[in-house]
């Protein structure tokens, strides 16, 4: 083997070796304080429309249909988070405000620093299920006729997908989500944040 390759992969087995995989407990934490910001962003959009509304200038055309529904909820609501999340993770700190809150960082499988364009994947499958989610309510709100068994259907897998996240994060050794392994990320806890107990030092 080639001394460059030997001195990569020593450098990738010392980036392992100063973190652990976090776990579930600690990701929730994380994603709790990162819903803190979103919930803050969503009541500030409430309070915009509302004021609009009171304004006489409603915002009806954007919640028309189910269509238009969706779309309004996608560009308002999802992509701004996915934004967040992406541009977050994806810079020299690795991390959202959440996870830096508990320690977290976002990186590859080797440990290296991901970048916008693995960040930007991993958030945009990340919150697939959101937008389903999305999509299927305002089809059974806006439905003539009664929905269709698809709507319901598609439901079932945004609310399947999630139960699939969390178990894989809960259940696998590296705790890493099926968005995780598809994105080609894992999130760490370095070292400097769960320092060993007397008994490792000794």
């Amino acid at each position: 083997m080639p001394r460059t390759s030997k001195t990569a992969q020593r450098r990738t087995e010392q980036r392992k070796s100063d973190a652990t995989y976090a776990g579930i407990k600690r990701r929730l934490v994380a994603f709790a304080y990162d819903y803190i910001l979103i919930a803050i962003y969503i009541g500030i959009l409430t309070a915009t429309t509302l004021a609009l509304t009171a304004l006489g200038r409603p915002l009806n055309r954007l919640f028309a249909d189910a269509v238009s529904s969706d779309l309004s909820a996608f560009v308002l609501v999802i992509l701004p988070v996915i934004v967040y999340f992406g541009w977050q993770e994806g810079s020299t700190r690795q991390s959202s405000w959440g996870k830096r809150r508990v320690g977290l960082r976002v990186t590859s499988v080797k440990g290296q620093p991901i970048g916008y364009t693995q960040s930007f994947l991993r958030s945009i499958l990340k919150f697939v299920p959101w937008q389903m989610a999305h999509t299927a309510i305002f089809q059974l709100t806006f439905a003539d006729n009664g929905p269709t068994i698809g709507v319901y259907l598609l439901l079932a897998a945004a609310y399947g997908l999630v139960i699939i996240y969390t178990v894989a994060i809960w259940r696998r050794k590296d705790h890493r989500a099926l968005y995780d392994v598809l994105a080609g990320t894992a999130v760490i806890l370095p070292n400097e944040f769960n320092p060993p107990n007397k008994e490792q030092k000794k």
